[in-house]
């Protein structure tokens, strides 16, 4: 996965370094990882255009997990009725890689 983000130290201080944004294609491929991890979703049937809902049939633990893991793993905070509005996998990554820029 992504590193996003690393430490330096300053004068004994721990400081947070800035990491270059992320590419697109970066955060498809975590998310898709972790909808594998998740989900348990063989990578061949997550597509640009897969329904949450409908193709990728996710519960709502589901949802919420991969809410979790995307705030741990990119340090950003995401709005999960927001997610859950964009229904579709490429308008979900679309939406987390405009929150990393």
């Amino acid at each position: 996965m992504p590193e996003v983000k690393s430490f330096g130290s300053l004068g004994g201080r721990r400081i947070l370094l800035s990491a270059p944004p992320l590419e697109r294609q970066q955060v498809k491929d975590l998310l898709i990882a972790l909808l594998v991890e998740i989900g348990k979703f063989p990578n061949d049937i997550i597509q640009e255009d897969a329904s949450i809902e409908s193709e990728l049939q996710m519960e709502s633990a589901q949802l919420a997990q991969l809410g979790v893991a995307i705030e741990d793993e990119l340090d950003i905070t995401v709005d999960a009725l927001e997610i859950l509005g964009l229904n579709t996998f490429g308008r979900i990554v679309d939406y987390i890689h405009d929150l990393v820029r």
